[in-house]
């Protein structure tokens, strides 16, 4: 970690090392850099089945307590079908996951919800901090089913039930 924990790139210092790697000031800009870039999160996509009465885990959406407290889910779902009875269902939301160490659970509370549409789709998340979701039922030839999202996430870590404890 920098000694000064900030955004400037230490441009006064040698990029390699005498054995050719990268200096400990710009090892520890980078690794300064990734902290607080990595929380923002990449743009991910998962199917989503059609008419599912039971929750279904969203592939890639399983947050880990040992290393963050709460994540927020920018997301959108695409639900569109052709031929007879075809539908265009596009919702666009978020919703905050939090972990509760004394529950040891996760909670999740929507923020913002179908925009432009309701997709028919309701979110879950178990203790295990496994996202999961329900469909509706949605007439005509499936050719888009997929939820889009990104995470923004804060540690917050507490030595009592994490290894991963914050600065």
């Amino acid at each position: 970690m920098s000694r000064n924990r900030s955004f400037d790139p230490p441009f006064n210092d040698t990029v390699a090392d005498d054995s050719g790697l990268l200096a400990r000031v710009w090892q520890a800009f980078m690794r300064e850099m990734w902290e607080r870039l990595n929380p923002l999160g990449i743009e991910l996509s998962a199917e989503l089945l059609n008419n599912r009465a039971t929750s279904t885990n969203i592939s890639g959406m399983k947050f880990d307590y040992r290393a963050v407290s709460q994540v927020i889910v920018e997301y959108l779902v695409q639900r569109i079908t052709t031929g007879g009875g075809a539908t265009d269902l596009c919702e666009s939301g978020s919703f905050v996951c939090t972990y509760r160490p004394a529950d040891v659970s996760w909670d999740l509370d929507m923020i913002f919800e179908a925009q432009p549409d309701d997709a028919g789709v309701a979110f879950f998340i178990g203790a295990d901090g496994q996202v999961g979701y329900t469909t509706s039922n949605i007439t005509g030839d499936a050719s888009i089913s997929r939820i889009v999202w990104r995470t923004r996430s804060l540690r917050a870590k507490h030595s009592s039930y994490s290894s991963m404890v914050t600065r």
